[in-house]
């Protein structure tokens, strides 16, 4: 029934909201994962360039400004938010060793 949805929507805090946008950055790192493995495997060039866009356009989203989902983490679930920031930094530190 659309009330009971209503009411899920209405009670959704700043902790709901944070893991929603969480999802964004999970399937940009599994997208940078999977093209690092199509660029290691089967060298195709173009991999290479989508590994790098998706890690950066995942650190730049992190920034907690504005409306930014960065922010949405930051302030909802700070710690979800330092450990993608960890992640985020590993990926962009090996964009350049590999």
């Amino acid at each position: 029934p659309p009330e009971a949805f209503y009411e899920l929507i209405k009670n959704m805090g700043d902790y709901d909201v944070a893991y929603t946008a969480a999802a964004g950055f999970y399937a940009l790192l599994g997208l940078a994962l999977i093209a690092a493995g199509i660029f290691k495997y089967a060298d195709i060039g173009y991999a290479h360039d989508l590994m790098k866009y998706a890690v950066f356009y995942g650190f730049w989203n992190l920034l907690p400004i504005g409306q930014l989902d960065g922010s949405k983490i930051f302030f909802g679930a700070f710690l979800l938010w330092a450990f993608l920031m960890f992640l985020y930094t590993l990926f962009f530190v090996a964009i350049f060793v590999i």
